[in-house]
């Protein structure tokens, strides 16, 4: 089969004209052989409007085996099929993904090219091969990430819950200590009033006896006079009632029992700070 090299539309009649056919003007635009003999010589340019007053249109000679592509697809098809073989796990996934974009680039520009494809097919093939592995690794990773995001919420929801009960311990152990700070001030308070009391009970004590001590020489010295009054009484007959001595017992035993009441009264006060003092004493050994 003879391959014929023609160029598409002539801007006359809009046909394909063969190479062997074809004219150009001095403007360098082309009309076919068909359509100059009907084209008037004093018109312009059907392309360029330019006047050609006299231009006759020539033949340029040349053939089909004076033309190649100079097509570099070749190369880059080569280029990508030896990138894709060179892909190994221990690529890093940026060039990963550029050679699958130059995969696409490729299918896009030679769709029509079997022999690409089929390297392509084969480069893609021998690719999937390799990371078959670390797709499965990954996969895997995946589901391991996963299972690791669900056990951390779940321990960053226990967290959560163990601060906020720390807290509330962290109160109420502030509450607790400052409760028994103020029942150390109290009973600290109690100690020094029992100390005051007791301090108060010796004075009165002490008081008590030197009392119990005078009662006791007055009497003595009563029971001297009795007994003197009576020998005088006997001695005479008329004896004046202003030497009589009364006896002052009421007077003495009034006393005395004012004194007593008073020692109860204190007795009695300090009976609550002592049972206090006491309870305080057991909870701080406790």
């Amino acid at each position: 089969m003879v391959e014929v090299l023609k160029v598409k539309n002539c801007p006359t009649c809009y046909r394909d004209i063969k190479w062997d056919d074809l004219l150009f003007y001095m403007c360098g635009h082309r009309v076919c052989s068909d359509c100059y003999p009907d084209l008037p010589h004093n018109k312009r340019c059907p392309m360029c409007n330019l006047d050609r007053p006299g231009d006759v249109p020539r033949r340029i000679f040349l053939t089909l085996d004076d033309f190649y592509v100079d097509d570099d697809r070749e190369e880059k098809r080569n280029t990508v099929v030896d990138g894709l073989r060179k892909i190994d796990e221990a690529t890093p996934m940026i060039s990963v993904e550029k050679a699958l974009g130059k995969i696409k680039r490729a299918q896009r520009k030679d769709n029509e090219d079997p022999e690409t494809k089929e390297k392509l097919l084969r480069a893609i093939q021998d690719l999937e091969q390799k990371f078959v592995p670390t797709f499965k690794q990954f996969s895997e990773l995946q589901e391991r990430i996963a299972s690791l995001e669900h056990e951390n919420a779940q321990l960053q929801s226990s967290k959560m819950k163990y601060k906020k009960r720390i807290s509330e311990m962290d109160a109420t152990l502030r509450s607790e200590t400052e409760q028994t700070e103020r029942q150390r001030q109290r009973a600290e308070t109690y100690r020094t009033t029992v100390k005051q009391k007791d301090a108060e009970l010796e004075v009165l004590k002490q008081a008590q006896e030197e009392k119990d001590k005078q009662i006791h020489l007055l009497k003595t010295k009563l029971k001297v006079l009795g007994k003197n009054q009576k020998r005088q009484a006997q001695m005479t007959t008329d004896a004046d009632t202003s030497l009589q001595i009364e006896l002052p017992t009421l007077t003495l035993d009034d006393g005395h029992e004012r004194m007593s009441k008073r020692l109860h009264d204190l007795n009695s006060e300090l009976r609550p700070h002592r049972t206090k003092r006491q309870k305080q004493s057991s909870n701080d050994q406790s």
